[in-house]
């Protein structure tokens, strides 16, 4: 008892009530537009799901499973709500936005077409482009430069992935000419309409100067931008010595042609 009589009272403590978890949880992200993502609801709190139904509202689609593998085909913002329905016969329901994001759009790009491919032309320019930033990888080059520089033949190969972490590949063939690139060694301008002059065969005859000499080393012909007219007039017949220079790469090609009448 108090000092005025009255019964002493044990005030009892309030205890805080620990939050109310959900009795399941999900996982998972949305693939790139067009591509598979995945996810997967789980129980909480040992309780066990009967059923997990799930629903994208703006696209209307339904998807029932503890693991569902959706693809959206537009990149955007979407409302999933996801419905659990226990063996006890309770339900609950979770909603979340997911944002699927936009997948990359790669095009791959030979500068001269193989079909155009001449002899003596250098190296075939590849570029590789895509309609955001990311970064690339070619299959045969550690490079991760848009634009590279091939002299083989062969099917190229390059990846990109966005900074959102979407990918996308693409590919080209490239195919050379199946041409003899080797210059005649050999003309024989008698007037009967066959191998009468220097012919630069299968090569862009105009891209290249030259210069022709004697056996003596006398300059008998030049020319800027060949145009595979050489038919030793006025000379006598013999060996003479060439020169041809790529007018943009300066590659130099030499060699020895022998005149026979």
């Amino acid at each position: 008892m108090s000092q005025w009589s009255l019964p002493n009272y044990r005030v009892n403590p309030v205890l805080s009530q620990a939050p109310i978890e959900e009795g399941f949880g999900i996982e998972g992200e949305p693939g790139c537009a067009g591509q598979v993502g995945t996810f997967r609801a789980y129980a909480r709190g040992g309780r066990t799901l009967r059923q997990v139904t799930w629903a994208f509202v703006s696209d209307a689609t339904q998807y029932i499973g503890l693991q569902i593998a959706p693809v959206f085909a537009q990149a955007g913002i979407r409302e999933m709500r996801v419905k659990a329905d226990f063996t006890d016969g309770t339900s609950l329901t979770i909603s979340r936005t997911v944002t699927v994001p936009a997948s990359p759009i790669l095009k791959l790009r030979a500068a001269m077409p193989a079909s155009e491919a001449v002899c003596g032309e250098g190296e075939i320019v590849l570029t590789a482009t895509a309609n955001m930033e990311g970064t690339l990888r070619w299959d045969d080059s550690p490079t991760t430069d848009s634009v590279r520089r091939v002299s083989q033949g062969g099917v190229y190969r390059v990846r990109f992935e966005s900074l959102a972490g979407c990918t996308t590949r693409d590919s080209i063939t490239i195919t050379l000419p199946d041409k003899n690139c080797a210059l005649p060694n050999i003309i024989t301008p008698n007037g009967d309409g066959l191998n009468q002059r220097f012919v630069l065969q299968n090569y862009d005859a105009q891209n290249w100067d030259i210069v022709i000499y004697n056996r003596w080393g006398r300059l008998v012909f030049q020319q800027a931008g060949y145009r595979n007219g050489w038919q030793a007039d006025n000379q006598p017949a013999g060996v003479y010595y060439y020169q041809l220079r790529h007018k943009a790469t300066q590659q130099v090609l030499k060699g020895w042609l022998e005149v026979v009448r």
